[in-house]
């Protein structure tokens, strides 16, 4: 039973958020604009950076920002695509970023170049294979 008022309590109760806008308001945003809000959101004690963005192109800017974040100890995730397409999306792709996505229904194996996933009733297997380059 939770203690907390009307609504859900997450797994971490005591985790502020620190909004930081990157993108415009049609839902487009280049490179320079997202690496700025990586930088700002590391300078300013973010923790864990969740980037709920991605495209197919890396970017040295990107990754320089993604860099810079886990330098200052940042854990960075980012999704790892949307189009069921041979790849990781970026900033995912970086390895100093944990790529998150989801399954289809049918629950069958999803094979990438970087990840394979399988999930099965309550639990779920996966491996992961270290980006070479980038």
């Amino acid at each position: 039973m939770s203690t907390a008022p009307r609504g859900a309590l997450g797994v971490a109760p005591e985790a502020t958020v620190m909004p930081v806008k990157v993108m415009g308001s049609d839902g487009s945003g280049r490179d320079f604009d997202i690496a700025e809000g990586i930088r700002w959101a590391a300078d300013h004690g973010a923790q864990v950076i969740n980037l709920s963005l991605g495209g197919p192109q890396a970017g040295t800017v990107l990754a320089d920002a993604v860099s810079y974040a886990a330098s200052k100890d940042c854990v960075l995730v980012a999704a790892g695509g949307n189009e069921n397409a041979p790849r990781v999306d970026y900033p995912a792709g970086y390895t100093n970023c944990i790529a998150v996505g989801a399954v289809p229904k049918s629950r069958r194996w999803i094979r990438q170049p970087e990840v394979s996933m399988k999930v099965t009733r309550g639990s779920v297997r996966f491996s992961v294979k270290p980006r070479t380059s980038l």
